[in-house]
């Protein structure tokens, strides 16, 4: 015979045992350090929101310090899961910041969002940065987590399969 309190124990264990797993893997908790010598400091870097979700926007700002005048340049973005490179990207410096740069404050800004399926994850992001000569001025390596989205889920079980395998080889 079955016990049902017993099974209704047994469920809410379950629950909250999964419950548990998320809260840990929604922790925000991002960790940076500087990879290497520039002529920006950063300060701090704030990540809104903090997990990024899959299918949302996020906005990263790293205020910081120049030490010296920067017309332009370039920035490269290079993402690795799991210690596998996934994507990169180089973009013009001025589309992260107000340019030209004067010595002082600064603040590099960078937004966008991340596509509906992008897994769950701890994900380590070198970001470098070079002036118009090649010079560096920045190199930062940051450690952050991203959440998969409820939203994305009930995207992802609407898909059809051939429709899903179509949108990853357009990825």
């Amino acid at each position: 015979m079955l016990d049902v309190k017993k099974l209704q124990g047994a469920r809410s264990c379950a629950f909250l045992a999964v419950l548990l797993v998320f809260v840990g893997l929604a922790r925000g908790d991002a960790s940076w350090k500087l990879c290497g010598r520039g002529e920006f400091a950063v300060n701090q870097v704030v990540l809104n929101p903090d997990p990024l979700v899959s299918g949302k926007t996020f906005d990263i700002t790293l205020p910081g310090t120049a030490q010296t005048n920067c017309t332009g340049g370039k920035v490269e973005i290079l993402v690795y899961l799991h210690g596998l490179h996934i994507y990169s990207t180089t973009k013009d410096l001025c589309g992260f910041m107000n340019c030209p740069v004067q010595p002082g404050d600064v603040e590099i800004r960078y937004q966008s969002s991340l596509p509906r399926l992008t897994p769950s994850g701890t994900y380590h992001v070198v970001m470098k940065a070079t002036d118009t000569a090649g010079a560096p001025l920045l190199c930062l390596s940051v450690d952050l987590n991203i959440v998969f989205s409820l939203g994305a889920n009930k995207f992802a079980q609407e898909l059809k399969p051939i429709e899903f395998q179509r949108m990853l080889a357009e990825a």
